[in-house]
């Protein structure tokens, strides 16, 4: 591998988890900040023109998009926040219990949730326009949480063969990348076959960890057990769903379990040590 400084760096097995970017929201995925300091900054730059907005719009009604809109409400109870997504209803691909909730919650804090509806930027009126209807709206902040995209521009070049055509690296039941022997992949960048989620992200490495010294030692390896679906979703700092595969719930000790900090705290640790 030759790096962008002239580097040459020579291996034996390489692990690709370069992840992925939110070129729309950089709140939630920073393009640019590459130590503490710069994302700091940045985020108090976030924070400043969000204390400023008096109407706030969020598109987008996925995991994302909705606790986007609920730690806001929460927080600026006098700033008029929208919600608009483009399905029939919001966190497409939960549970028709999760997807109520959810929006019984939002609506309890006062977001205003517009489904169905497709905003776009109207360049000659500075307004976001809903394609579907005359609705017009004219926030003071806007922030896009319409989706991830993966980082593999480093890999376009040489070895685009190796990904879908939806940019992932294509990876066999032992997270080895197709057609590569020595490669493997993980978390965004590859396609795993579940969900995006940070705590299978930490799963598939240590699998993966395990797996890499069990081929060096010649052992054989167990294929990786795909995880069935779970996620907790917070809509703001009191309420929030979980959704397991046995069941949905708004329990509140089983949502303060991310509500506290995020799991900042637990990752901070996991990696500190």
């Amino acid at each position: 591998m030759i790096c962008l400084n002239g580097e040459r760096i020579e291996f034996e097995q390489v692990v690709i988890a370069s992840g992925s970017r939110y070129p729309t929201l950089p709140l939630a995925k920073s393009m640019d900040a590459h130590s503490l300091n710069d994302r700091e900054a940045e985020l108090r730059q976030h924070y400043a023109q969000l204390k400023d907005a008096t109407e706030i719009l969020i598109i987008g009604g996925g995991v994302v998009g909705a606790e986007l809109a609920g730690e806001i409400a929460y927080t600026f109870k006098d700033k008029v926040v929208t919600l608009v997504h483009r399905d029939k209803a919001l966190l497409s691909g939960f549970s028709q219990k999760a997807q109520r909730k959810a929006h019984q919650q939002l609506e309890e804090l006062g977001v205003q949730i517009k489904l169905n509806s497709d905003y776009q930027l109207c360049t000659k009126t500075q307004s976001y326009q809903d394609k579907h209807s005359t609705d017009t709206l004219k926030p003071d902040m806007v922030l896009c949480a319409t989706g991830t995209k993966p980082n593999n521009a480093f890999l376009q070049q040489n070895f685009s063969y190796i990904l879908n055509s939806k940019g992932l690296i294509v990876v066999n039941d032992t997270l080895q990348v197709v057609g590569k022997e020595n490669f493997y992949a993980l978390g965004d960048i590859a396609d795993v076959g579940e969900a995006k989620l940070g705590y299978l992200a930490v799963e598939q490495g240590k699998y993966l960890a395990k797996s890499i010294v069990r081929k060096r030692q010649d052992k054989s390896v167990k294929a990786y057990k795909r995880n069935p679906f779970m996620a907790l979703v917070p809509t703001g700092q009191k309420t929030g769903i979980v959704q397991t595969p046995f069941f949905t719930s708004t329990c509140k000790h089983l949502v303060n379990i991310k509500q506290k900090d995020l799991f900042i705290t637990k990752t901070y640790k996991a990696f500190a040590k």
